[in-house]
């Protein structure tokens, strides 16, 4: 459906892509606080459509990667509308799918129907577009996860982001626990610490 329209990338394509020795795992860096264990080479906070493609996207490409939710049950999560593809959430989609992304082949295996929008227009805007299983959904973008080598999941809440010589080196999280990081990936999603003024301001 979704990720047959484009060339799919097979899996281990980015594995056997030749890295830079400075972008391999970074091995011997022991992690402050209570983390502990070996630095990881990138965090993505954050388990939703955005969090679950930078995860895999880093530790496809050889980062030791670690993942922050606040929730591991709600990784995936999809709202009550749960549709993949559309007008134009459709080209994003399939742009996702041709950089080798999840979020098409997993719409393929749990999506309850299937609609060609706009057939009543021009060819330019026709547009495919998938209901999916919610609950398949999620169980789905989780075990993917899971069975990612290089990728770590945390269920803690990324309080602080520690910056060193105007580079980011660590995140904190509520528990108090600091990785020592080279990058950190934020995609918390568009309702953080959102606000809604109702009535005349």
């Amino acid at each position: 459906m979704l990720n047959r329209i484009l060339y799919t990338p097979e899996p281990g394509d980015f594995e056997k892509r030749q890295r830079k020795k400075d972008g391999d795992h970074l091995g011997g860096v022991a992690a402050a606080g209570t983390g502990g264990g070996m630095a990881e080479a990138c965090a993505v906070i954050g388990g939703g459509h955005a969090g679950i493609e930078a995860s895999l996207a880093c530790a496809r490409l050889g980062l030791k990667t670690v993942m922050f939710t606040i929730n591991l049950d709600a990784v995936g999560n999809m709202p009550c509308n749960p549709s993949i593809g559309g007008t134009a959430k459709g080209h994003l989609v399939r742009e996702i799918d041709a950089l080798g992304g999840q979020m098409a082949k997993a719409a393929d295996e749990v999506f309850l129907q299937s609609r060609m929008l706009n057939r009543g227009k021009g060819p330019a805007v026709h547009s495919l577009r998938v209901q999916a299983d919610r609950a398949r959904y999620r169980v789905l973008m989780k075990k993917t996860l899971e069975a990612q080598d290089g990728l770590d999941i945390k269920q803690d809440e990324i309080v602080r982001i520690g910056t060193e010589n105007g580079k980011v080196s660590e995140v904190e999280t509520r528990l108090g626990a600091v990785y020592k990081v080279r990058a950190a990936i934020v995609a918390t999603g568009t309702f953080l610490g959102g606000r809604i003024f109702i009535g005349d301001i």
